[in-house]
């Protein structure tokens, strides 16, 4: 993973509003590197203390992280943010 690569995450992730969501998959291609959504996942999770890692999503809107504490923590920040989630972590259209 190039530095590049990072600072684009990272510069991406920053900017996402209070209320937005963008899937990992987006921010690889925003970041020019389309099949790179793992690799946004290990800099989201290495800089979880300093981006709004939580408004980064799986496909389609739908909450992808297995660690249920980290779900938990996520789902809780983006309902703080006015999104509503389903039960099974789709979020759903306002």
């Amino acid at each position: 993973m190039t530095s590049d690569f990072k600072e684009a995450v990272i510069k991406i992730v920053s900017h996402t509003k209070p209320g937005d969501w963008i899937s990992y998959g987006d921010v690889a291609v925003l970041a020019g590197r389309p099949r790179a959504a793992r690799a946004v996942s290990g800099i989201l999770k290495r800089e979880k203390d300093t981006l709004p890692w939580h408004r980064v999503v799986g496909k389609g809107g739908k909450i992808s992280i297995k660690d249920p504490d980290l779900r938990r923590m996520q789902i809780t920040k983006l309902q703080q943010e006015g999104l509503s989630i389903s039960k099974t972590g789709q979020i759903l259209k306002s």
